[in-house]
């Protein structure tokens, strides 16, 4: 019939043979512009990180380094002797408008021009501002927040090497940004102990002044009068807040009467007069209550009589309490 394909062309048509090297050929320029946009973002990502981390660490190693103008930016070394003066914290700088207590703070513009003869915190900035790689550009500023000083830098980075993706999608330049807060431990640390010592002596001056005129102004109190072995016993109960108790004895006699067993467990003997062999026998009787756990220490209490004035803690009975360990307080 006229019009008719032949037939060697219509089973070309209708064949399927190739149809994946067709597709394949179709979809390898999508595949590959996706695969190139992938890696390229990758790149602008990596290139931006590694702008930041500079920021970061020169921003860090600035602060860390700034209370002295002598160390290395890197490690902080300096020599023996370099420092800066003995007011720079405060008033340093000046030709650059910092110092600590204020201030318009300083800055320096990236990359600095050769031959910069920048002096005080910009020397410093520019210091730090030697850390960063060839080519970074942008400011590194220092200033003042309500007295606490801190540094910022703003980096940007050509991005041309990436210009198919930057010219479509991105700037053409990377920016990081970065901040420090400039902190001097031993410092802090003098200025503590200062503070600490200043106030420490007014506060002591200011109670004995208070003292004093408070002894000043107080009437005289009546002195203390002991007069029998009953008000010197009652006395120690009541200074000690204690109570009188026995204790059953192994030692020769009667049970050991304390005076006063406070809180605390030692036990307070009160003495107005004194009978030298009564009294190594209540020592003996005192050792044996240590020994056993009873009483956790002992303290004797002399009073003077009121006729002779004598306490009669004898040379030997002092000696022997001494040697027991028993504590003598004498009361005037």
């Amino acid at each position: 019939m006229t019009g008719r394909l032949p037939a060697s062309i219509r089973r070309f048509l209708i064949s399927r043979s190739g149809s994946a090297s067709v597709e394949a050929v179709l979809l390898f320029p999508a595949i590959l512009l996706i695969v190139t946009a992938l890696l390229m973002v990758g790149l602008l990502l990596y290139a931006k990180m590694g702008l930041y981390q500079q920021a970061v660490l020169t921003a860090d190693r600035t602060a860390a380094h700034w209370g002295n103008a002598a160390k290395d930016p890197v490690t902080g070394a300096f020599w023996v002797g370099s420092r800066d003066g003995l007011y720079d914290r405060l008033l340093g700088g000046r030709t650059s408008g910092m110092g600590w207590m204020g201030g318009s703070g300083a800055s320096i513009t990236l990359p600095e021009q050769t031959g910069s003869t920048a002096s005080g915190a910009a020397a410093k900035l520019s210091r730090g501002a030697s850390l960063l790689p060839p080519g970074v550009t942008g400011t590194f500023r220092f200033h003042n927040r309500l007295l606490l000083p801190v540094v910022e830098l703003d980096t940007a980075a050509d991005n041309r090497r990436l210009s198919l993706l930057t010219s479509r999608f991105a700037a053409p330049s990377l920016e990081a940004k970065a901040t420090s807060w400039i902190t001097d431990p031993v410092e802090t640390i003098r200025l503590t102990d200062l503070l600490r010592t200043f106030v420490g002596s007014w506060t002591e001056k200011w109670k004995s002044e208070q003292v004093q005129a408070a002894v000043a102004s107080e009437e005289p109190r009546q002195q203390l009068v002991i007069a029998s072995e009953k008000e010197a016993s009652e006395y120690i109960r009541k200074l000690t807040g204690g109570k009188k108790t026995t204790f059953p004895t192994e030692t020769v006699g009667e049970a050991r009467i304390i005076d006063s067993l406070d809180s605390d467990g030692v036990a307070h003997e009160a003495k107005y007069t004194v009978n030298q062999k009564n009294a190594r026998e209540q020592i003996a009787k005192d050792m044996e209550l240590v020994r056993k756990g009873v009483v956790k220490g002992v303290v004797w209490h002399f009073f003077r009589h009121q006729k002779n004035g004598q306490t009669g803690l004898t040379a030997s009975l002092k000696k022997e309490l001494e040697k027991n360990g028993i504590v003598i307080v004498i009361h005037n």
